[in-house]
């Protein structure tokens, strides 16, 4: 009887746990989230830690009940991904007055191939023949060598818009944005000053977009910067650079950042638009709620939705940004200063020979090596002053903008987005239609906001429109006059 009472005890026992594990479970899933947990705390995100995996998931299952709730998303953050960092806050038109970088053409590649070599005791050339060298030992000499060695100092491509997502990581849009994630600095602000900004082109989550090369854009105080870790370490060196960050919130990570995005995203109360299937399901009802909420915040705020900025059905300011010509007038100026500094080899120093290799290793063979990188370093020195000379003239020149030049310039982008929206190109001849190109092209690319106003008048009077606005300071006369166009 004892020997009974203790294996119906044991029973007893094993039941006894089993219940009561089953009924914490059923605790657990029964609990519903009544608010955001917090994931990033003192500024720091592991995006790998299971704990901040699982809090991810809870903000997740609340903002998907409170959308399908509401049946609608009404917070909306632009997010950029950017290897410069907007001094001063603010988001700038990208052109020589407002960046460079180091480019490594094909003369500056031959140069720094030649350095290498030489460094380990390679001669490349014997007697005017050049000796060919295995690919593995270059790239390994290369490799030795500090990573800006005889690069030359370029303006950034010309862009007259700078594009956003929306709620979504710039990795998820992969299949429509090829361009590089990960840079060194992801900013995250509300869309209110874009949507107020006046100059917005198009919404859409994978891509959104504005003209900034007549105002800047502002970055809210509340803005947030997510860098990842081991590159924050060298950016905080900048004393610039921490000195601005200091300024905003920092969240520093390590793990994934299209991750280390939606986590934050979701401690703010914003359902990211895409979350991979191991942390929410989106079903049919809020990827609808998804698509409806971005449809009517375009609408509301009279801009396309999902217009594609390039390709043959693109928007019409990447037409014009592929006419810019600064970087090539910037190699003609390296050219020509090169030619001053060696005249007895000008005759081989062209634009198209820097572009050949072999022109390259002729005029470094002439020359050599170490009076060539003596004449770059001092062109990039010249370079970089008459440049932070043109931003402080173009910042400036913005901080300068009055309420009325700001309308005008509002009212020009807009009518211009009229004339290709209406296809109104088609009632005038070739040669007016070329007019009307190059008094856009000088609208979006002329650096002084006079030659840009300038601009706008030529175009608004060959439109045969005019705008209501006069400004003492722009010495522009514009009259008043009705433009069905006018929006």
């Amino acid at each position: 009887m004892e020997l009974f009472n203790k294996i119906f005890k044991k029973k007893e026992n094993q039941v006894s746990k089993l219940e009561s594990a089953n009924e914490n479970l059923k605790q657990i899933d029964e609990i519903k989230p009544l608010e955001l947990t917090q994931i990033t705390g003192n500024g720091i995100l592991d995006t790998s830690s299971q704990e901040n995996i699982e809090k991810f998931k809870n903000n997740l299952k609340y903002l998907i009940e409170k959308a399908k709730k509401s049946g609608k998303i009404d917070k909306f953050m632009i997010i950029r991904d950017d290897n410069f960092f907007p001094y001063d806050w603010k988001w700038r038109v990208s052109s020589k007055d407002t960046g460079y970088e180091k480019v490594l053409t094909t003369f500056c590649f031959e140069l720094k191939r030649q350095y290498a070599l030489q460094k380990i005791g390679i001669n490349t050339n014997i007697n005017g023949i050049n000796i060919p060298i295995n690919q593995d030992k270059i790239h390994e000499a290369m490799s030795n060598i500090d990573e800006n060695f005889g690069k030359i100092d370029l303006p950034v491509a010309f862009r007259s818009t700078k594009h956003f997502t929306i709620n979504t990581p710039l990795e998820a849009t992969f299949n429509y944005n090829a361009v590089e994630a990960n840079r060194n600095f992801t900013i995250i602000d509300n869309i209110d000053s874009f949507i107020k900004s006046g100059y917005g082109y198009s919404i859409a989550y994978r891509d959104a977009y504005l003209d900034v090369s007549h105002e800047e854009l502002p970055i809210s105080s509340e803005a947030i910067v997510l860098i990842e870790k081991n590159k924050y370490q060298d950016i905080i060196k900048n004393p610039t650079i921490a000195s601005e960050l200091a300024m905003r919130k920092v969240i520093v990570y390590t793990g994934e950042e299209h991750l280390a995005i939606n986590m934050i995203l979701s401690e703010l109360g914003v359902l990211p638009s895409q979350v991979g299937n191991i942390y929410a399901t989106y079903d049919e009802e809020i990827n609808k709620i998804l698509e409806e909420s971005i449809q009517k915040l375009a609408s509301d705020n009279n801009i396309l939705y999902k217009k594609s900025h390039g390709g043959p059905n693109g928007h019409f300011t990447d037409y014009y940004d592929k006419k810019n010509n600064e970087i090539n007038n910037e190699i003609s100026n390296f050219v020509n200063f090169l030619r001053i500094e060696f005249p007895e080899t000008a005759s081989l120093i062209t634009e198209k020979g820097i572009q050949d290799r072999s022109y390259c290793n002729k005029i470094i063979q002439i020359i050599g090596i170490e009076r060539l990188i003596s004449a770059i370093n001092k062109y990039n020195y010249n370079v970089e002053n008459n440049f932070n000379t043109r931003l402080e003239n173009y910042k400036l020149e913005r901080n300068n903008i009055t309420p009325e030049i700001s309308s005008i310039f509002k009212l020009t982008v807009n009518r211009i987005s009229d004339y290709y929206k209406n296809n109104e190109g088609t009632f005038y001849s070739f040669e007016m239609q070329e007019q009307i190109e190059e008094n856009i092209r000088r609208f979006f690319q002329e650096n002084k906001v006079q030659e840009q106003l300038s601009a706008a008048k030529s175009l608004w009077k060959i439109l045969d429109n005019k705008i209501s606005y006069e400004d003492n300071n722009s010495n522009l006369e514009i009259e008043s006059s009705e433009t069905k166009f006018q929006r």
